[in-house]
């Protein structure tokens, strides 16, 4: 089978740098084309007690939610420019910015794109903590459409 689209999982963490770069190489290697995607917490996350809003209220989290993915979009072109620099080899990379739980997101975007092979990163929790908070790394394991490769930090304790 010949791998032709990747999507990254990127959440804008030192964590996800990793994943960044080793999808470009493979990306480059492959001659395929890298899905760079960041997932927003889910709008009720941020809803208030009641969810009711005045228009105010509304007006200043549409505000907020622009500049917000203005930003995340602005971080990533800037990334993908410093580790992908336009020329002869360069990668073409999509970014999308979606809005809800990571885990559901990254499937249903790899379902989507026909992405054959996801890349992730891992804060590299171990025992307890991992246990306890779980990882969306891990979850995405477990339920993507297609192999998952996770990047893990050079610094990782093995």
């Amino acid at each position: 089978m010949s791998i032709k689209k990747l999507l990254v999982a990127h959440d804008l963490t030192r964590a996800s740098e990793p994943a960044l770069a080793l999808s470009l190489r493979l990306a480059r290697q492959l001659g395929a084309t890298l899905v760079v995607l960041h997932v927003f917490p889910p709008e009720q996350e941020r809803s208030n007690l009641f969810g009711i809003y005045s228009v105010e209220e509304m007006e200043q989290q549409t505000g907020f939610a622009r500049r917000e993915q203005a930003a995340a979009s602005k971080i990533l072109r800037d990334k993908l420019e410093q580790l992908n620099p336009p020329g002869g080899d360069a990668v073409v990379c999509e970014i999308i910015l979606r809005h809800g739980k990571a885990v559901d997101v990254v499937n249903e975007v790899a379902s989507s794109t026909g992405t054959q092979l996801i890349v992730v990163g891992t804060n590299s929790r171990r025992g307890l903590e991992q246990l306890v908070l779980g990882s969306v790394s891990a979850n995405i394991i477990r339920t993507a459409p297609c192999p998952v490769v996770v990047a893990r930090p050079a610094d990782a304790n093995d």
